[in-house]
């Protein structure tokens, strides 16, 4: 899970330490252009995920939501700066979070649904338990637009 010292200093590993953060920022950014957290409101009828069909029960007021958004903020910020003080294994620990909370916060509505969040999540999850970083989030890249294409040849 975590990298081996060759590893750690080799820049394209880092660029992409970085790039996790701020893809994860750019989701942030979104919920706090668009609004579309506001679905978590009180109020609004949710569309439950049918692995959790009872996300009725927890709505927020606009307290809770501006909450869920700085928690996510935070930890954005934290794991930034744990990669720039060279913080290896906090950095692992807070991108690990990031993505439970983003994949808990999704979870919430099924209008969260966007292929984007699920890409987000899974290049995150092969860049953290993938051994052959330099590899694997190229690799994965190209299997994005491979399977884009096959869904459009049908």
């Amino acid at each position: 899970m975590i990298d081996s010292t060759s590893q750690q200093t080799n820049s394209t590993v880092t660029a992409f330490r970085w790039a996790l953060p701020l893809t994860h920022g750019v989701v942030f950014m979104y919920f706090l252009t668009t609004n579309h957290i506001s679905i978590l409101r009180r109020g609004v009828e949710p569309i439950c995920w049918p692995y959790f069909e009872t996300c009725g029960h927890i709505r927020f007021d606009e307290s809770g939501l501006v909450l869920l958004l700085l928690v996510y903020g935070v930890l954005i910020i934290a794991a930034g700066c744990a990669i720039a003080l060279a913080s290896h294994r906090i950095w692992w620990t807070l991108t690990v979070a990031l993505n439970v909370y983003l994949l808990a916060l999704t979870s919430l509505d099924y209008r969260f649904r966007a292929n984007e969040f699920y890409m987000l999540l899974w290049l995150n999850a092969v860049f953290l338990f993938w051994p052959a970083k330099r590899w694997a989030v190229p690799l994965i890249v190209i299997s994005f637009y491979f399977w884009a294409g096959t869904l459009k040849l049908n």
